[in-house]
């Protein structure tokens, strides 16, 4: 993956962008930038180009280009607070891409409960099973949360309280 082009000076980018911390809004030249259509905010700015606004606020915030890619950690590119984006390699942002048929980074549907794995450097971490997606995927976020502070995870798999119906099966066969 080519990096991207490096953006203009930090003062440039002041004379032209106001970012607020607590939102993550950014305005250029006074105006509010809004999400296309997926999700994501760019700015045309002149004599550069089109950027992507969570480059422009990295470099806003701390200075400098990013070294690599933004990854937006909870998966939502609308949201640009700062403490919400992170300059990682791009194989990991490759890692919170979402499958359109999942509800959720990170969850599976699975009968009347929800999955809930991480990869993690060519590891599988089981979450368990959940009684809905929403606990799976918060499940998911605590893990990550967590491995990207102590880089593990050791929160162990939460049994099913709804029998495994493989195994049921298996055992039916065998008597």
């Amino acid at each position: 993956m080519p990096m991207p082009h490096p953006l203009p000076s930090v003062e440039f980018l002041n004379q032209l962008f106001e970012y607020n911390e607590q939102t993550g809004d950014l305005k250029f030249r006074g105006k509010l930038l809004k999400p296309n259509q997926l999700g994501y905010v760019y700015a045309n700015i002149p004599n550069v180009g089109l950027r992507p606004g969570h480059r422009i606020i990295w470099k806003l915030v701390y200075g400098k280009d990013p070294d690599q890619v933004i990854d937006h950690i909870d998966g939502n590119p609308s949201n640009n607070r700062i403490e919400n984006l992170r300059d990682v390699p791009p194989e990991r942002n490759a890692q919170n891409r979402v499958n359109t048929k999942k509800k959720y980074l990170g969850v599976t549907i699975k009968g009347r409960e929800s999955q809930a794995i991480v990869t993690r450097d060519k590891k599988v971490y089981d979450l368990g099973m959940f009684d809905t997606p929403e606990e799976a995927r918060d499940a998911y976020l605590a893990a990550v949360k967590e491995y990207d502070e102590t880089g593990t995870i050791t929160q162990t798999r939460r049994p099913s309280k709804y029998p495994n119906y493989a195994v049921l099966a298996a055992q039916r066969r065998s008597c």
